[in-house]
């Protein structure tokens, strides 16, 4: 455990915040007297609530003056997610409603938009969140609930909560899987002034013509609304063309069982970049796998 995470836990007590971060956290984390005393675990007491990690396996809990478990994570990422009053993981961000953004504030002026791929949610790249956020760029992670819309419904729904943002200056978006659908829809329905406000668009691993295992998958999730969008030959896969098409790049997975590289192209005259990097389907959203080629992208609309 840092300093940092010391501190931030510090602060939340002295400011009474730590009781708002400890509310609705019962999927994960249910209250539960704390076993363990001080054994088994790093502790830092201030005015009776404990921050506490584990030292054999590095989970930590939050513990209340009546020595109650109120939060726990797996991670010092998800901890750091608790201070910024995030969901510390997919089974409790899966429990909120959607169509929100998750903020992490940067210092350069640039702004980066993050939208997660299907039957996931904002906690899924919460990672790239804080990469992208250590790099000086604001982030806006979209939260949306995948199953429950179809992806034009989506798209439109995620346009005017961009809108209400009222973002000024550069806008880039890091896109996953169903994501680059999403995004695209939502192109197609700007005005050529949003268009040209973007500065560049990473598609990672993006399903542009759609899965060859949604058929499959239809077939178990019988009613999700976005699914059958990504079944090959989809109406939702023919989006109209934007005003303007920001730069675009494309990062494949070269061991990818979802989206072949191959259903990565955007149909029609439509020009962009593409790269393939060694990773699979979900493991594209690591920044160690696509983190500095994102990058790079941003910076000089190229990867090599």
């Amino acid at each position: 455990m840092e300093d940092f995470h010391r501190k931030k836990f510090t602060d939340a007590v002295e400011s009474g915040e730590i009781v708002r971060f400890c509310q609705n956290r019962e999927s994960y984390g249910v209250p539960f007297f704390a076993f363990g005393g001080n054994l088994f675990w790093e502790t830092v007491n201030y005015k009776d609530w404990k921050l506490q990690q584990n030292k054999i396996s590095g989970n930590w809990r939050i513990v209340d003056p009546s020595g109650i478990r109120r939060a726990r994570g797996k991670s010092m990422h998800q901890l750091e997610e608790f201070f910024r009053n995030h969901p510390v993981s997919l089974k409790e961000n899966k429990r909120l409603e959607g169509n929100r953004f998750f903020y992490y504030p940067g210092t350069n002026g640039e702004t980066v938009i993050l939208i997660h791929g299907w039957n996931v949610r904002a906690s899924y790249v919460s990672r790239m969140a804080v990469f992208l956020q250590s790099k000086g760029y604001t982030v806006l992670n979209f939260d949306y609930a995948t199953e429950k819309l179809n992806i034009k419904d989506h798209a439109k729904q995620f346009t005017a909560l961009m809108r209400s943002e009222q973002i000024k200056g550069k806008i880039h978006y890091v896109v996953h899987s169903m994501g680059g659908l999403v995004i695209r829809h939502a192109l197609a329905n700007m005005t050529e002034e949003e268009c040209r406000q973007i500065d560049s668009i990473v598609m990672l691993a993006p399903a542009n013509q759609g899965s060859a295992l949604a058929p499959v998958g239809k077939l178990v999730y019988w009613n999700d609304k976005s699914l059958g969008d990504m079944i090959p030959g989809s109406e939702a896969l023919n989006i109209p063309l934007p005003p303007y098409y920001p730069p675009v790049g494309i990062v494949a997975a070269k061991y990818d069982g979802k989206v072949s590289f191959k259903r990565t192209t955007i149909p029609g005259d439509v020009p962009f970049q593409r790269t393939t990097v060694k990773s699979n389907h979900p493991d594209m959203r690591f920044p160690r796998i696509s983190g500095e080629m994102i990058l790079k992208f941003f910076r000089e609309k190229k990867f090599y």
